[in-house]
C-alpha cells in the first residue's frame, strides 16, 4: 500500500497531516469521509474544468480521492485480521484474546487518565512512517551489511 510505502509523499505526509489534526480533533474524523466525497463528486463531475483552469488542484483532487482508497484498504486489513483473531479459528489464542481483553480494559480504566494518549498516538504513528521512509530503510540495512 503506497501510503505507508513512501511511494508518494504526497499521500504520506497528507495522512501524516490528517491523523495529526484527527488525534487532536477527533470531530475531524467525522467530517474526512463528507470532505472526500464531496471532492469526489467534484472531480467527477468537472474534471474536464477543473483540468482546462487548474491543473494543479485537479491532481490534489485525485491525490485525495487515491488516499481515500487508500484508507478504505487499511480499513479493510484491519477488519480482515480481527476476524482471523475474533473468529474461534484457533481456541487457544481466542480464549487467551478472551480473557486478557477485560484484563486490559480494566488496566486501562485505571492507569488511563494519568496517561497523555493523543501525545503518544501522534508521536508513535509519526515515528512509524518516518522510519519506513526509503532514505532510513537503506541506511539501516547498510548498518545491518556492515555489523555482519
Amino acid at each position: 500500500m503506497c501510503l505507508f510505502s513512501w511511494k508518494s509523499h504526497f499521500k504520506t505526509l497528507t495522512f501524516l497531516i490528517l491523523y495529526t489534526l484527527g488525534v487532536w480533533y477527533p470531530q475531524l474524523f467525522l467530517i474526512y469521509p463528507i470532505i472526500a466525497i464531496i471532492f469526489t463528486a467534484v472531480l467527477k463531475m468537472d474534471r474536464v474544468q477543473i483540468e482546462k483552469k487548474r491543473e494543479k488542484w485537479s491532481t490534489i483532487l485525485i491525490n485525495l480521492q487515491n488516499l481515500t482508497i487508500d484508507f478504505i484498504y487499511f480499513f479493510t486489513l484491519i477488519a480482515w485480521k480481527v476476524e482471523e483473531l475474533c473468529t474461534f479459528k484457533d481456541q487457544k489464542k481466542t480464549t487467551r484474546l478472551f480473557y486478557a481483553l477485560p484484563a486490559v480494559i480494566v488496566f486501562l480504566l485505571v492507569i488511563g487518565p494519568y496517561i497523555p494518549w493523543k501525545f503518544i498516538f501522534v508521536v508513535g504513528m509519526w515515528l512509524a512512517l518516518l522510519m519506513r521512509h526509503p532514505k532510513i530503510t537503506k541506511r539501516s540495512q547498510r548498518n545491518n551489511q556492515v555489523k555482519r
